[in-house]
């Protein structure tokens, strides 16, 4: 497909999968989901979770995922560099919400 964006070696698609891998070595979960939902974290099934709108284009994947996790990962323990940095932009944020506790609320 030309000018199909969503290629698997995408820069922004290999960031994404660094920073959901951050996530998933600090012991949180991250679903990529479809629906109509904002992304954001959630309970699900007793267990906290951030659920990602697959709806997003990669770049925007990218920036909800770094708002939504810098508040919340020891960033020192991010080994990638470069993620660390990118999620050092958004440490000094205010720090989103709280999960919502309805299931599949996100």
């Amino acid at each position: 497909m030309a000018g199909h964006t969503a290629r698997k070696d995408h820069p922004d698609l290999k960031r994404m999968r660094g920073l959901m891998d951050a996530a998933k070595a600090q012991g949180l979960r991250v679903r990529l989901e479809s629906g109509a939902f904002k992304s954001g974290f959630c309970v699900h099934q007793n267990e906290e979770m951030l659920f990602l709108n697959r709806r997003l284009d990669p770049l925007q994947r990218c920036l909800t995922l770094g708002r939504l996790l810098a508040p919340r990962l020891d960033l020192q323990a991010v080994e990638n560099e470069d993620l660390r940095e990118f999620l050092q932009d958004f440490a000094h944020a205010p720090a989103p919400e709280g999960p919502a506790t309805e299931e599949g609320t996100a």
